[in-house]
């Protein structure tokens, strides 16, 4: 009676794995499908945002692109400095408000 009892104990673990692996290939089918679209995805998004922030932290001139130095945070400095910067960042935070409240609320 042992050896059946540890027979049935050593079958019952393997056929739970067969199932449990079974059920991990059937749910991930799914996400293996959308993994192109979403590398496509990721890839237009992730490239121009990352190209930006780091043509932002240079001197970068569109007359001669060969020439740009590293300048840090100062192209930021500076346009925070610009008082016509702020006002148009105000007039821009102003609008965003409204146009959300408007669509928010009625909605």
């Amino acid at each position: 009676m042992t050896l059946q009892i540890k027979r049935e104990e050593s079958a019952a673990p393997q056929t739970a794995r067969y199932t449990l692996w079974k059920r991990l290939k059937q749910g991930s089918f799914g996400y293996l499908l959308l993994l192109p679209s979403l590398l496509v995805i990721l890839g237009l998004n992730l490239y121009p945002t990352i190209s930006g922030i780091l043509t932002s932290l240079t001197n970068r001139s569109l007359i001669d692109p060969t020439k740009s130095q590293f300048v840090g945070l100062d192209n930021f400095a500076r346009l925070f400095a610009e008082p016509v910067f702020r006002i148009s960042l105000l007039h821009s935070l102003e609008l965003t408000i409204a146009a959300v409240s408007l669509q928010v609320l009625p909605g």
